[in-house]
């Protein structure tokens, strides 16, 4: 779970990972690039990481990860994993 004292740095994480992936043309769908990065960005918290450049680099690779492995898999992009908090 993501306390309210690791917001500025989730969101600080969150805007640098969804502006790079968005500039560099990645983003398909807002909503699942967001929820992807910030899935990754709560789990490496849980691990006890708090550097935000870190934090949005290792999102970014996983989201990128993530989609190919869904296009290779054939997966549509609506098919992506749902996310929500534990």
């Amino acid at each position: 779970m993501i306390t309210p004292d690791q917001l500025p740095i989730v969101n600080a994480s969150l805007d640098i990972a969804y502006d790079y992936l968005e500039q560099s043309g990645q983003v398909e769908s807002r909503e699942t690039a967001r929820r992807l990065i910030i899935e990754s960005i709560a789990t490496q918290l849980r691990t006890g990481e708090r550097r935000p450049l870190m934090l949005a680099n290792r999102a970014v690779e996983s989201y990128q990860r993530t989609r190919t492995e869904h296009r290779s898999a054939g997966i549509a992009r609506t098919a992506l994993p749902e996310f929500s908090f534990p």
